[in-house]
């Protein structure tokens, strides 16, 4: 009779192919992780962006007597002006948000300033702000009412 040592030729092979897949179903997993977590990331800095864009001009809107002096367009800059002396300015060029020259936001695709008296004659300031995928435009846009906070 023979005694059976060791492992076959056939097992070793088996073995070989169900760690690859093991291996293989892994990194598959590690990877489509990997990915959803830099989307995550990436969503919550254009998010945070547009928090902090907020959170400065909002300062200027509840600010008491103070109003838009202007709002328009030169070349590539985007800007508002308001009578406290602030301006926020956005430059197509570096793709930044200003705040008297100071920088507060980076990275954002869009940023354009409207301002128009409404039907009630409000002042009415318009923002369509994209960074990233995170879009406020078209109806969606920001809109404020001056000093009616």
């Amino acid at each position: 009779m023979k005694q059976e040592k060791g492992i076959t030729t056939t097992s070793v092979i088996i073995y070989v192919i169900a760690v690859l897949i093991v291996i293989s179903t892994l990194s598959t997993l590690s990877i489509y992780f990997n990915k959803q977590i830099k989307e995550g990331m990436k969503k919550q800095e254009n998010n945070s962006t547009y928090a902090t864009f907020v959170s400065y001009f909002v300062q200027d809107i509840q600010e008491k007597g103070n109003e838009v002096v202007r709002a328009d367009t030169e070349q590539e800059i985007n800007y508002i002006e308001f009578s406290n002396g602030n301006i926020y300015k956005y430059s197509q060029n570096d793709k930044t948000l200003y705040k008297n020259d100071v920088k507060i936001c980076d990275n954002i695709d869009s940023c354009s300033f409207s301002y128009t008296l409404d039907i009630d004659n409000r002042e009415l300031i318009e923002i369509q702000f994209v960074s990233g995928e995170f879009r406020k435009i078209g109806n969606n846009s920001l809109k404020f009412y001056m000093n009616t906070y």
